[in-house]
């Protein structure tokens, strides 16, 4: 069974599932697409939330029989859950082509608020992760009198104009080289 095969049965359970609780069949038919992006976004966010899940219960698992100061400042800072994050946004748009078709506008405002949402939960998730680390390096000893909060602001800057970047390109169409 391939994938399109999958899809079109998943479909027809789900609307067999609606009749049954009263939702008439024709009106059904016209919210297909709907119901597929709605099926796809609960997957897609079940999927990031069990990962999140997994990694902190491995993360806490780890740091119960090995002090490991990088893991700490990750729990910390929360930042296996920011990283968690950028799993829907990738799922979504690997799925989207299932709900709708590319030339349809459903699928462009789809594809665009979907990789918004990827840039800007990638440049949490990667401040998270500085900050994971700047915490780490300052409390070494032979580092401390180093400016590593500098260091690590300056690529937080740089990574979040990259993301501006990239999100300004996406909402204009245009590449983000020419911006």
């Amino acid at each position: 069974m391939n994938t399109n095969e999958f899809a079109q049965i998943l479909l027809t359970w789900i609307k067999s599932f609606l009749s049954w609780i009263g939702i008439p069949r024709d009106r059904l038919n016209e919210l297909d697409e709907i119901i597929f992006l709605i099926l796809i976004v609960a997957i897609a966010f079940a999927v990031g939330a069990v990962f999140h899940y997994l990694s902190v219960r491995f993360t806490r698992k780890v740091l119960k029989y090995k002090n490991i100061s990088f893991l700490r400042s990750l729990i910390e800072y929360n930042a296996l859950r920011k990283m968690s994050a950028v799993i829907p946004p990738l799922i979504i748009s690997a799925l989207l082509p299932f709900a709708f078709d590319y030339r349809s506008t459903w699928f462009t405002v789809s594809e665009k608020i979907t990789w918004i949402y990827f840039f800007i939960a990638l440049l949490f998730s990667v401040n998270a992760v500085l900050n994971s680390v700047g915490n780490v390096l300052m409390n070494k000893e032979q580092l401390q009198n180093r400016p590593m909060k500098g260091f690590i602001q300056i690529f937080q800057v740089i990574f979040s104009c990259i993301a501006i970047i990239a999100i300004i390109s996406i909402l204009i169409n245009k590449s983000p080289l020419n911006l």
